[in-house]
């Protein structure tokens, strides 16, 4: 079975230009420890993907989001053949443009407002870099697909779906 996950990129309700990251520096045995990633985890048994992400949200920042403070962006797989296993993903894209309550910490990390400038200068994942671009950009982007290709960890490419 493939595991499904969403992630959601937080836009700073007073400094447009910063975006919520959380580093991943608080589990030892966490696959992402040491790289910034957005807000996120996985989809629960009989949940949707927006009751997913509005959930996830709350756990790990103690914000309240409703749908209409999410722009959904796009679908992304990820491809990592680990030897000769392949470990596949479906992550759910979003965007929050508002959101109530005060940041909480979070067992999983620290989090960091960004500066839109600076992302590129994080410890990303590669593939990360391909998505990011949709976060990002302030015009109006029509739901995308794409595949992201990884061999033992390391990025080989993407493949735009749609």
């Amino acid at each position: 079975m493939i595991k499904e996950t969403v992630l959601c990129y937080i836009k700073n309700k007073i400094d447009k230009d910063k975006y919520l990251f959380i580093y991943r520096n608080k589990k030892i045995n966490d696959y992402n420890y040491g790289k910034y990633l957005g807000v996120g985890g996985h989809i629960e048994k009989d949940e949707t993907r927006d009751q997913a992400v509005i959930r996830e949200i709350k756990e790990e920042t103690n914000f309240d989001v409703s749908m209409s403070d999410l722009s959904y962006l796009g679908k992304i797989i990820f491809k990592n053949k680990i030897n000769d296993n392949l470990y596949e993903e479906i992550m759910y894209l979003y965007k929050c443009d508002n959101y109530n309550g005060i940041l909480s910490s979070c067992d999983e990390g620290t989090f960091y407002w960004v500066n839109k400038a600076d992302i590129f200068d994080l410890n990303l994942w590669e593939g990360d870099k391909c998505f990011l671009k949709y976060v990002i950009n302030e015009n109006d982007i029509k739901p995308f697909e794409m595949i992201l290709n990884y061999v033992n960890d390391e990025f080989i490419n993407q493949e735009i779906i749609k």
